[in-house]
């Protein structure tokens, strides 16, 4: 769960990737302005463009009972024209070291939520 979390701390290795105007995130997120924010049960993570016309946050939450990391994606546009294209945002794509531990991760997501009223 550490190297994972570690992971957050550079806009190279986030475990989540998007195209943003044809650019891979690995080119164009390192020239943005990152600010970490302890939240209750994790940390909120806010990327903002050169121009800040465009903020992308990372809402992450950490259960170290059970070695869970859970992180929700927002993109908002924040600038008075319409923002470049976003394509291909993968919200987990990560390359994990699992050195010699005979441990394999499990990686569960979520499939929404069910609501019987709207079915």
């Amino acid at each position: 769960m550490q190297n994972l979390l570690r992971s957050f701390e550079n806009p190279v290795d986030l475990p989540f990737s998007l195209i943003l105007g044809g650019r891979p995130s690995k080119e164009f997120l390192p020239s943005w302005t990152a600010t970490w924010t302890a939240t209750p049960g994790g940390k909120q993570g806010s990327f903002v463009s050169p121009d800040k016309t465009l903020q992308l946050t990372v809402e992450l939450s950490e259960f170290p009972s059970t070695g869970v990391v859970e992180w929700l994606l927002r993109l908002k546009n924040t600038g008075a024209a319409d923002a470049p294209v976003v394509e291909h945002l993968y919200p987990l794509n990560l390359r994990q070291n699992l050195g010699n531990k005979p441990a394999v991760p499990s990686v569960l997501h979520s499939s929404g939520c069910w609501d019987a009223g709207t079915g």
